[in-house]
């Protein structure tokens, strides 16, 4: 029995001490705008502890679209998605760097840090980005009302944001 309870204050005490010293943190650096045809540098910063870091993943909208694991060759591996444009010479397990960023690239993006065993601890965290174009063309609709004594011409001038986009833009 005492050996038992020996064990179980072993395994609480390391348990205790694997969690206290292990991951601590992960915070994300996001430009909050940008505009069409920039990078855009996305940084994670993170507290390891005693933890040795197993891998960074980046994700847009909850899709993953860059990886780096230091144990695996090659370290860092990017995918597909329409938007995302990373430039892996500039990207490691700090930083993604997005070149000629687009509408398609807003979104919530999120960094996930996993820590290797024995904890196999993960944190997260995430920030929005939207590609807002300042330059954008400017429309204008004419509305004619004709009553039987006068006729009535309104002019209205409309422009969209990254969140709306009027049928004639897409």
């Amino acid at each position: 029995m005492r050996f038992l309870l020996v064990q179980i204050f072993y395994y609480v005490l390391v348990t205790e001490y694997i969690q206290a010293t292990g991951l601590k943190w992960v915070r994300v650096n996001v430009p909050q705008y940008r505009s069409p045809g920039e990078s855009a540098q996305l940084l994670c910063d993170y507290d390891l502890g005693n933890d040795t870091l197993y891998s960074i993943k980046w994700y847009k909208d909850h899709e993953e679209f860059y990886r780096f694991v230091p144990m695996a060759r090659p370290q860092a591996t990017s995918y597909k998605m329409e938007g995302i444009f990373v430039d892996m010479g500039l990207s490691d397990r700090k930083k993604v760097v997005l070149r000629t960023v687009n509408l398609k690239s807003s979104g919530l993006y999120r960094c996930e840090v996993s820590a290797e065993a024995p904890s196999f601890s993960s944190a997260q965290s995430e920030a929005r980005m939207e590609v807002v174009s300042h330059n954008l063309e400017r429309r204008r609709i004419y509305i004619r009302i004709n009553f039987a004594l006068f006729t009535y011409v309104e002019e209205i001038a409309y422009c969209c944001s990254a969140g709306f986009k009027p049928k004639s833009f897409q």
